[in-house]
């Protein structure tokens, strides 16, 4: 059970089914998360009025259109928009909508509410975002995608220093979070268990690190900031349970809120 933000009890059986047979996880130490008022301010206030779900709805619609082929008509194939001047934090989303991948073509669903997921990130955070928009080839499979060649403009016009890469798992997963760094070589595990410590704080978890999903393939995003761009980076595999919040609003505002002030702190104590 955990507390509502109206103060009632609720059980959560999200989390219990994710922490049944979650592996043990060792952390780096961490530093001591904190409540971080300049997120939590603005996302309770959206959360007491009904706002955070409108908007999240409204965001992840653009996506659903078309049965999660996005904007079958427009000639984009992904979205950039810019944060706030002094971040140095780039999240990106290559699977908002479904995707095509390998030689047969076959479709691939999306990552449900990963789109409307990155735009509240930048609500909260001012960080930079960039995400598909319509169905097209795996912008994080293949090596010269436009999705790639994008990010790669990004970088030369703006001083980013990281890049977090939002990707889904599925609900047979037993962890909240994976953070793929490729056992530390993309970033030090100490800002892995920052992240940790901030889901500690909000009752998310099990987050676990480089378990199922280390990123350690080339043809990662994150593998691709880190070898190409010469980035920090970490790729987050959220279970689908934290991001359907037409079936659970509870747990999708939690991981909002863990993301949001991670990346707050992040962009204000990372050091190459």
């Amino acid at each position: 059970m955990i507390k509502t933000k109206t103060g009632f009890l609720i059980p959560v059986f999200v989390l219990a089914a994710c922490q049944g047979d979650a592996p043990e996880q060792e952390w780096e130490e961490s530093a001591e998360a904190e409540e971080i008022e300049e997120v939590r301010q603005p996302a309770e206030e959206d959360w007491e009025s009904g706002e955070f779900m409108e908007k999240t709805f409204d965001y992840e619609a653009a996506f659903a259109q078309n049965d999660y082929a996005g904007e079958v008509d427009g000639d984009e194939l992904y979205e950039f928009e810019a944060g706030e001047e002094d971040t140095t934090i780039l999240i990106t989303a290559p699977h908002t909508t479904a995707y095509l991948r390998d030689s047969d073509q076959e479709t691939q669903p999306a990552a449900i509410y990963t789109g409307a997921l990155i735009q509240l990130l930048q609500d909260y955070t001012g960080a930079h975002i960039l995400y598909t928009v319509k169905k097209d080839a795996d912008p994080s499979f293949y090596p010269a995608s436009p999705f790639k060649q994008e990010m790669e403009r990004i970088v030369e016009d703006h001083e980013v220093d990281v890049v977090i890469d939002l990707l889904g798992a599925g609900a047979s997963h037993n962890f909240a979070i994976d953070i793929g760094t490729d056992d530390g070589a993309y970033m030090d595990d100490t800002y892995s268990a920052d992240l940790n410590a901030f889901a500690e704080q909000q009752g998310v978890g099990p987050v676990v690190l480089n378990n199922t999903f280390s990123a350690s393939d080339d043809q990662t995003i994150a593998a691709f900031s880190h070898r190409e761009l010469d980035l920090a980076s970490m790729q987050l595999q959220i279970q689908s349970g934290y991001r359907n919040p037409r079936e659970n609003e509870e747990a999708f505002y939690d991981m909002t809120v863990v993301l949001s002030e991670f990346i707050h702190h992040l962009d204000r104590s990372y050091e190459k």
